[in-house]
């Protein structure tokens, strides 16, 4: 069985540069990041390697937001995200008794909530 790579920052943020169907302009005023730097991008990706890593991550959470919307579905990652709670409140109520599988259950819907792209994946998977 192949494990299935999940993308980093830097490959999503060169993604977005290199998706052609995007304008510069638009990327540049979503990520606060200057055109004249977005152009660069553009013409050598290579140079987000040497970027700075905020540059990296605002074009990466871009990218993350545009594949939402294109791919999944960004009503239905929304809706899937709030049912969210009442999952986790399910499970933790079945383990009521077991402390350690209550904060395991925490800490993996805290990670759930704060990876878009991984709400994303799960709504594709199990969302209406």
């Amino acid at each position: 069985m192949t494990k299935k790579r999940v993308p980093s920052d830097l490959t999503n943020a060169q993604a977005l540069i290199e998706e052609k169907n995007i304008p510069l302009t638009e990327i540049s005023k979503r990520t606060g990041i200057s055109l004249p730097r977005i152009k660069a991008y553009r013409a050598d990706p290579e140079k987000l390697k040497t970027a700075s890593w905020e540059n990296v991550r605002k074009l990466s959470e871009l990218a993350v937001n545009f594949y939402l919307q294109q791919e999944v579905g960004l009503k239905k990652a929304l809706n899937f995200r709030n049912e969210l709670p009442m999952w986790f409140d399910d499970i933790r109520n079945k383990y009521e008794r077991d402390p350690e599988m209550q904060d395991f259950l925490s800490e993996v819907e805290r990670l759930i909530e704060r990876d878009p792209l991984l709400v994303a994946r799960l709504a594709d998977l199990f969302g209406e």
